[in-house]
């Protein structure tokens, strides 16, 4: 489907696979391998899954107190992807603020999804009985909205799953850890062009949702 240095997203006869490297990141929809090979859109690869390791998103961590958990979130919020309708999310209704996300922003998964990957992952978190309605209006909104790659990660998402970094960026604020909290933005940051500031973007919302 698309390919670069060292990764490539792979269709198949189910979700989407994103193919990389060791040095690549974990996540639900990645497999990892030896050796990445150079490979271009519309090359055929076959993934021989029958020795995979399957990885896991870990559960939530322990909430520390609130105060101290948006004050760790005010202190990464600048890291994020400054779009308005991005920074406005949480704050107004998500019948509004989704729509307007699906398929907005660069990227190959479009920045606006990435925003909403995050978002569902600190919604689960921190209120995981609104969790359901909130990923009902994401995936019906995604459906007609986004791309292959973009809609596997927000089903993901839906389901609580995501990318290794976004858990460790995750726990990092839900424990308001300081010692960790820049390794986790950094380590964030890095992920593709766009999709680690966007989703931290969506973390940040998510954990600060006004009471």
């Amino acid at each position: 489907m698309a390919a670069g240095a060292g990764w490539a997203w792979v269709s198949g006869t189910g979700m989407p696979v994103h193919v990389t490297g060791p040095a690549g990141p974990r996540g639900p929809l990645t497999a990892v391998i030896a050796d990445m090979p150079l490979i271009a859109p519309g090359d055929r690869m076959h993934l021989d899954t029958s020795h995979a390791r399957i990885w896991h998103t870990p559960p939530p961590a322990r909430l520390a107190p609130v105060r101290e958990m948006r004050a760790a979130c005010d202190a990464v919020r600048a890291h994020g992807w400054p779009d308005p309708r991005a920074l406005a999310l949480g704050r107004t209704p998500d019948a509004e603020a989704v729509p307007a996300l699906i398929g907005r922003g660069p990227g190959l998964t479009p920045a606006g999804d990435d925003v909403l990957v995050g978002y569902l992952i600190a919604r689960g978190a921190m209120r995981p009985g609104e969790h359901r309605t909130l990923a009902t209006l994401v995936l019906r909104a995604a459906r007609h909205g986004t791309g292959g790659p973009a809609r596997a990660f927000l089903r993901m998402a839906a389901r609580g799953e995501c990318m290794d970094r976004v858990a460790a960026m995750r726990d990092a604020l839900l424990t308001a850890d300081g010692p960790t909290l820049a390794s986790a933005v950094r380590e964030l940051e890095a992920l593709g062009r766009t999709t680690g500031r966007a989703t931290l973007t969506g973390l940040v919302a998510g954990l600060t949702v006004p009471a």
